[in-house]
């Protein structure tokens, strides 16, 4: 029997772990393939691939993000072929019911795979009865098997896919668990179905992640659901502070009630980009977090961010909006509780009500209103509209483009002292964007011309606000790009900047790199309330204009 194992990514740099573990399972009884594709390659050319390939049997991984169109190939290559189509992933193993109805898939596993994708396949080449946990098919119209949820209780049966260096794509993500499950049980969250962590013995990761830093790969995206609740974080922390090569970020998500001192001090010795983290917010309101399962108070998460942040390593947080008891106006509560921690990404979620999940189960309760087909959105429900969702819509793209892009980070906090509440900008500021600009493709030097137009429409232009945007549009962009900024330019003549260079020689080339002799090809020089600035690299330097008060 020949087969093919093969999902649709979100992206080219993403892949799909699930079917590199049934490979590794597979390979030696098998002859088997994998072939990975994204979500925007055309489905008649991969479903003519695959034709092509001759294969008996292909295994789908879907998920959330691929559904739609996994199941329009599976119907393609239906047509064209006599091929068998197994299914696995978060969006077949509920409601599979409903998933059998309206597609041609043949098998389905339910949960996870590992344990059972190799009886399975014995059993559909032998044309055996299938009596296998998690494993259902569709017989005379009717589903039969078993639709138990599989569970791998012994994560260290898990493939270790990445101790040889043939798997390990230096040009893309490179996803890495040490762990399954999660200890909380959020109502939002499919982690909540499944209770209790399962995790990998030391030494097996320890083995894994030593090839994986020989490899020099770019970046490795732990996919725990915590990382700092694993028994052994601190000594994995320690390894790859201790094995670090110069080059391999690693993206961790953690629990921000976890967040202890031993675990900040951690990471005084990592090298400054080594590391970044993901901390899921999602709310400060207490009623909202107890009726979800939140755990962990804001007063706590607050201090162990602000302690974390000392370390300079960057911090991305998030909310959701929608969640129960949120109104709209409770939520910029929880807005400003973030925004008051000046941490490097806001992402503002919107709730996803996911198979599986508990809010989905009893959305009845909550009069939850949400979109049918992935990504399962909500769009009301008792304490948020559709407009309020709709107004979040447009804050949540100034947010991304404004703030998490740090392009505009002197202007913004600049404006603080205009507005009663960060939140309260943001929403003026979204609601001047929402007429002239949302859902517009504009160009980087773009956003600076619409920051000014909303700057002189508020009557916000002023001196202090003007020289903020000066500073941040410079350090950004080259000053010969056309921007309506530039009639507020004040140039300094280049015998000016010859003279500044001088003077401030050895300042310049210890703040550069750069020999001083070059600096006017990489740099630009602008007088701002009196002081010259000295833009490069995305950074600036001040020097005063009298050489006594350089500084």
């Amino acid at each position: 029997m020949k087969l093919l194992l093969t999902s649709l990514n979100s992206r080219y740099t993403h892949q799909n772990l699930a079917i590199h573990y049934f490979y590794n399972i597979l390979k030696e009884k098998y002859d088997v393939s994998l072939e990975e594709y994204t979500i925007n390659d055309r489905i008649e050319n991969i479903a003519y691939k695959i034709y092509r390939g001759g294969y008996d049997l292909v295994l789908f991984s879907i998920y959330i993000w691929n559904i739609n169109m996994s199941l329009d190939l599976i119907s393609y290559l239906k047509e064209i072929s006599n091929v068998k189509i197994v299914a696995g992933g978060p969006e077949v193993s509920f409601d599979y019911e409903e998933i059998f109805k309206k597609s041609d898939i043949d098998f389905l596993i339910i949960g996870e795979g590992e344990e059972v994708i190799e009886s399975l396949l014995d059993k559909i080449q032998s044309n055996s009865i299938i009596n296998l946990h998690g494993v259902l098919y569709k017989k005379d119209g009717e589903v039969q098997g078993n639709s138990r949820y599989n569970i791998v209780q012994n994560t260290n049966n898990i493939p270790c896919i990445y101790l040889r260096k043939e798997n390990i794509n230096k040009n893309k993500y490179l996803y890495y668990e040490v762990s399954r499950g999660c200890p909380y049980n959020c109502k939002f969250c499919l982690s909540s179905t499944n209770k209790g962590v399962r995790v990998r013995d030391k030494d097996i990761v320890f083995k894994e992640l030593k090839n994986i830093l020989d490899s020099k790969v770019s970046i490795v995206k732990f996919v725990d659901r915590s990382f700092n609740f694993i028994p052994y974080h601190y000594d994995l922390i320690k390894f790859l502070i201790d094995n670090d090569n110069n080059i391999t970020k690693f993206h961790l998500e953690i629990h921000p009630s976890l967040i202890s001192d031993e675990f900040i001090g951690l990471f005084k010795k990592a090298r400054s980009s080594q590391f970044q983290f993901e901390i899921g917010l999602q709310t400060t309101n207490l009623q909202t977090e107890k009726e979800i399962n939140r755990v962990g108070s804001f007063d706590d998460i607050k201090e162990g961010v602000l302690k974390l942040k000392e370390t300079g390593i960057h911090i991305h947080m998030d909310l959701i909006f929608g969640l129960p008891y949120e109104t709209y106006e409770i939520f910029k509560k929880s807005f400003n509780d973030l925004y008051s921690l000046k941490i490097d990404k806001i992402q503002l979620g919107f709730l996803k009500l996911l198979k599986g999940s508990r809010l989905r189960e009893d959305y009845k309760i909550y009069n939850y209103r949400f979109l049918q087909d992935p990504p399962y959105e909500v769009i009301s429900n008792m304490w948020v509209s559709i407009d309020d969702v709709f107004k979040m819509k447009v804050i949540e793209d100034v947010v991304e483009k404004f703030y998490n892009e740090k392009n505009f980070e002197y202007t913004i906090n600049q404006l603080e002292e205009f507005y009663n509440s960060p939140f309260d900008f943001f929403e003026d500021f979204a609601s001047f964007w929402e007429d002239k600009y949302y859902l517009k493709n504009i160009s980087k030097s773009g956003l600076y011309d619409a920051f000014l137009e909303f700057l002189i429409k508020k009557e916000l232009d002023k001196r202090d606000v003007l020289d903020c945007l000066r500073i941040d549009y410079l350090r950004n962009n080259n000053r010969s790009q056309k921007s309506l900024i530039s009639k507020y330019f004040n140039i300094l003549e280049k015998n000016e900047v010859l003279k500044t260079v001088e003077r401030n020689k050895e300042l310049i080339e210890e703040f550069s790199g750069i020999d001083s002799k070059y600096i006017l090809k990489y740099s630009q020089f602008e007088e701002i309330d009196g002081k010259i600035y000295m833009f490069i690299k995305g950074n600036f330097l001040i020097l005063e204009k009298e050489e006594d008060n350089d500084k």
